[in-house]
């Protein structure tokens, strides 16, 4: 499945897709080589979606409590400028990674046609939860713990 695909529909089940993008301070990230053993919510996201507002800093509550134990959420920033990310994350006081995708690149190899979207992945970078729109905080954390002890959500 090449990143030029249209319609890309991932499910539950398959390998994430692979990918590299910089994260605010210039630090490359990569899936899967980087967060191989961990819980990983690649979540897809823009300034302007009041959705992606109100629920990314639900997000960051579960984030503080679980990154410790193995949980990392990687918001990947839908073609807007750096500078503007930055101020979100300032002003809703994020901690998790920020990785624009100018691009859009990524976020075509995923297949997301509305946002927010998230894509939880297992330990094993294998699609678990697919997640199209806002979850609580309590739904969020469900699915997390039950990956970090190794169960099906």
């Amino acid at each position: 499945m090449g990143c030029s695909d249209k319609g890309v529909m991932l499910r539950t089940g398959q390998a994430a897709p692979t990918f590299a993008l910089k994260d605010m301070s210039g630090r490359t990230v990569r899936v899967p080589e980087d967060v191989k053993g961990k819980v990983v919510a690649i979540r897809f996201w823009a300034t302007w979606c009041k959705s992606c507002a109100a629920e990314m800093p639900e997000l960051e509550h579960v984030y503080k409590n679980y990154k410790g134990k193995g949980l990392l959420i990687l918001a990947i920033n839908i073609g807007q400028d750096k500078a503007e990310a930055e101020k979100f994350s300032k002003e809703h006081d994020i901690s998790y990674p920020l990785l624009p995708d100018p691009g859009k690149e990524v976020t075509k190899r995923y297949g997301v046609t509305a946002i927010p979207m998230t894509f939880i992945l297992d330990g094993n970078g294998v699609i678990r939860k697919k997640i199209l729109g806002e979850i609580s905080r309590q739904n969020f954390e469900k699915i997390v713990v039950q990956l970090m002890k190794g169960e099906k959500p």
